[in-house]
């Protein structure tokens, strides 16, 4: 979010870090809520646009097929090297950021400040502290926590919606299947301000409790952003221990890195 910030500098503001300046103080809270509200607003006629568009199209999907992809031979010599040379631009520039962020994870806090990068002077103590130090572990093992907690929860919400959509296609029903869309709908600081606006006060659906600075108020938040659309097949309406196989198996997809899923 505040990339633009770290790339085109001070003078280079966009919407979402202008609506958390305005969203930390009380007395400008309004003017953040407007500024997102005008952004949720953008957002969707934009989706409803790609929509018109993408159903006014015809497209062959061919991502559940399982083929190597075959190599295109350019002919053309002069072509080749061209494409080659940019393959290789746009790789460095790819690369070039991830390799720097790893290098000076290996370097010390005032290398990181002064911005020079000392091959000699890279060191382990960043990560010893991290899994020798109770405290500076921390923060891993809560996001860990309240990511598979997040993970589970919105798995078994997917499944039930996907069931409910797939059975009937009723009006009703269907806006479920929206109502999960939500995440991708809207600007993630229009919901996260919502949040702060909406549990910052006692709420009888809370127990007539504040939410904001607690765990709950960060699982919900979690919840929300790792919030998916599961579109359960037809065929596996008829066989419940296939849907039961898929849900599980989404739920390892979820929780786990992909690298261990089959």
């Amino acid at each position: 979010m505040f990339a633009p910030l770290v790339l085109g500098g001070p003078d280079f503001q966009t919407i979402n870090p202008v609506i958390m300046t305005f969203a930390k103080s009380s007395y400008s809270q309004d003017i953040a809520a407007l500024l997102a509200v005008i952004l949720g607003i953008a957002a969707v006629v934009l989706l409803a646009v790609m929509n018109r568009f993408e159903k006014n199209g015809n497209y062959i999907s061919v991502s559940k097929v399982k083929s190597k992809i075959q190599k295109q031979k350019i002919n053309n010599p002069a072509l080749n090297i061209a494409a080659h040379a940019l393959a290789y631009v746009l790789f460095l520039i790819y690369a070039v950021p991830i390799i720097l962020v790893v290098l000076y994870s290996f370097s010390s806090s005032q290398a990181i400040r002064s911005g020079v990068l000392n091959l000699n002077e890279l060191t382990l103590s960043n990560y010893l502290t991290i899994f020798t130090s109770a405290e500076a572990f921390r923060p891993f093992a809560i996001s860990i926590v309240y990511s598979l907690a997040a993970a589970i929860l919105v798995v078994i919400l997917a499944l039930i919606t996907s069931r409910i959509v797939q059975k009937d296609k009723h009006k009703i029903n269907m806006a479920y299947e929206y109502g999960m869309m939500i995440p991708w709908l809207l600007p993630g600081t229009l919901i996260a301000l919502g949040l702060m606006t909406t549990y910052n006060s006692p709420k009888f659906m809370m127990f007539n409790q504040v939410l904001i600075g607690t765990g709950t108020i960060m699982l919900i938040a979690y919840i929300i952003w790792k919030k998916a659309v599961v579109q359960q097949p037809r065929a596996l309406n008829k066989y419940p221990c296939a849907a039961l196989c898929a849900g599980v198996k989404l739920l390892a997809r979820a929780g786990v890195p992909s690298r261990y899923c089959p």
